[in-house]
């Protein structure tokens, strides 16, 4: 799919808002700054929050010029377009790997905040050095929990955006670039 200004598909149009090639020299950018601040001896684990940031993780992992690990945690806050106020979080993060290593938590968009700072909370019982959040999008007027996002993307307006991973109920995570509903 290539990265078309509208796309009309399943009944509705989409209008695009970030394009891939602005995606892709932010991602660049975010890898070196990481790089430079983990310093040539450190191994982060990078945490990608599955299911909307695993593109971004994978872009982010490609350009990062130096060892890390990568690894996956599900949680969720979302049912449809709207925050449900409650996180649930699935099994399956290896902890033991955390202890006394940099972890960068890898988010798809930090909004309220309510979903990073209870994973925050929980991930800091690991006993990681340090515990940084980078997130591809962030929407400082939604942020209603104290959140530290140590590295951001884009900072976008109070809108519902979907593709490069971020889905509306399954769907639209392939579309090339980021787009808002018409």
């Amino acid at each position: 799919m290539n990265d078309p200004e509208i796309i009309k598909t399943n009944g509705a149009t989409f209008k695009r808002l970030i394009s891939a090639q602005e995606i892709e020299e932010k991602i660049v950018q975010l890898a070196q700054q990481i790089r430079k601040d983990m310093g040539n001896t450190e191994v982060p684990v990078f945490l990608c929050i599955l299911k909307g940031a695993f593109i971004f993780a994978a872009d982010l992992v490609r350009n990062y010029e130096g060892l890390c690990e990568l690894q996956f945690l599900r949680i969720s806050s979302y049912s449809g377009a709207d925050s449900t106020g409650k996180v649930t979080m699935y099994p399956g993060l290896d902890v033991e790997k955390l202890k006394d290593r940099r972890v960068v938590v890898v988010e798809d968009i930090v909004d309220t905040g309510l979903s990073m700072n209870c994973l925050l909370k929980d991930l800091r019982q690991y006993k990681p050095r340090t515990l940084d959040v980078a997130a591809l999008f962030t929407k400082p007027s939604r942020l209603c929990h104290d959140v530290k996002v140590d590295y951001s993307c884009f900072e976008i307006p109070d809108a519902f955006i979907v593709g490069y991973g971020l889905d509306y109920d399954g769907l639209y995570r392939n579309f090339p670039a980021i787009y808002v509903k018409e």
